[in-house]
């Protein structure tokens, strides 16, 4: 149940390979139709993306995006002067456009829609002064027309890429957000909110297919005294170890929870034999009292009670429930240390 972050590092990589690609690509066609300025321009540029792999490699995601953005926006503009509008280096500010409102997801303080119109206004600029002036370097048609092009293809790769690194970005925060609605912080098993959907879920179906399912309430014996003897960071202590034995125990059929303090919640589905099935949960009863508890270099040993109910037909959830914690009310007056069912 636990949530794996995303590693957002690969990506990062890519682009910056795919980035300092293109301009070695560029550095070599520059070289070879002889244009001084755009070769010294993308040497600039190409140092730029191998020292940002540094940055990559240290995930200084806002510097790498930031000095990214600039590189493009610097080479574009005097690409699009030099060489002219058909050329297509203006579609790399396009796709910078595009991006400013997932950048804005890593740069908090950037004021996403003012970069945008500004990007927006730098580009109409350069459209205006291509319009009235030639590109300082007059290319063949068949040059223009191969650049435009290529440009074209590496503009519509890199605004893909960009859209899957920030796709994996908001997956990345969305399963955050989705353990934390559904997983105990505590115990890091499911909360009640996850259980009870659960619980609903299994109760349509047993409803519809007249599957069957029980229920079981485990209450930690004592628990009280146990936070008074050892403190409360004890009780935390036990609450974790005794979630780690229920992790042990889930399964497809099996789902296990917090229900709340020192309570928890198991799920079994598809029991064909309902005493049976509760032997699972004596076997687990004796494997938490055999279980030795140290704490602070004090060793002691925890019992816990359950109450147990299974589903009958057109009964509803909260009857159920409420079967399960009169079973742990009998099992807790008779003793406790007990499975009720």
């Amino acid at each position: 149940m636990e949530v794996k972050k995303f590693d957002l590092k690969p990506y990062a990589r890519v682009i910056n390979a795919s980035l300092l690609l293109i301009h070695v690509i560029y550095l070599a066609a520059f070289f070879y139709s002889g244009i001084r300025i755009m070769m010294i321009l993308n040497i600039f540029s190409v140092t730029t993306y191998v020292l940002l792999f540094i940055a990559v490699e240290q995930e200084k995601s806002v510097l790498q995006l930031t000095v990214t953005y600039l590189e493009i926006v610097i080479h574009m503009s005097l690409a699009t002067i030099l060489l002219g509008w058909e050329c297509c280096f203006q579609l790399f500010l396009i796709s910078a456009i595009l991006n400013m409102y997932c950048l804005k997801t890593r740069l908090r303080s950037l004021k996403a829609l003012p970069v945008a119109v500004l990007l927006t206004m730098v580009y109409c600029l350069l459209k205006i002064v291509t319009f009235q002036h030639s590109p300082f370097y007059i290319l063949p048609d068949s040059t223009k027309l191969l650049c435009g092009l290529v440009n074209t293809v590496f503009a519509f790769f890199l605004i893909l890429g960009y859209s899957e690194y920030y796709f994996r970005v908001i997956q990345c925060h969305f399963d955050v957000l989705q353990k934390r609605a559904d997983v105990d912080e505590l115990s890091s098993i499911y909360n009640r909110h996850r259980l009870n959907e659960i619980l609903e879920d299994w109760h349509e179906q047993a409803h519809d297919n007249y599957r069957n399912f029980s229920v079981a309430i485990l209450d930690i014996d004592d628990f009280k005294k146990i936070n008074d003897t050892y403190g409360h960071n004890c009780g935390d202590y036990v609450i974790k170890k005794i979630s780690m034995i229920l992790k042990e125990r889930c399964s497809d059929d099996i789902i296990v929870g917090r229900w709340g303090g020192e309570e928890f919640l198991i799920i079994q589905k598809n029991i064909n034999n309902f005493y049976k099935n509760c032997s699972v949960l004596k076997q687990l009863l004796l494997e938490i009292r055999s279980t030795e508890f140290i704490w602070e270099q004090k060793k002691f040993h925890v019992t816990v009670t359950i109450g147990a109910a299974r589903y009958e037909t057109e009964e509803t959830l909260q009857n159920m429930l409420e079967k399960a914690d009169q079973k742990l009310y009998n099992g807790k007056a008779n003793g406790k240390n007990t499975v009720c069912y």
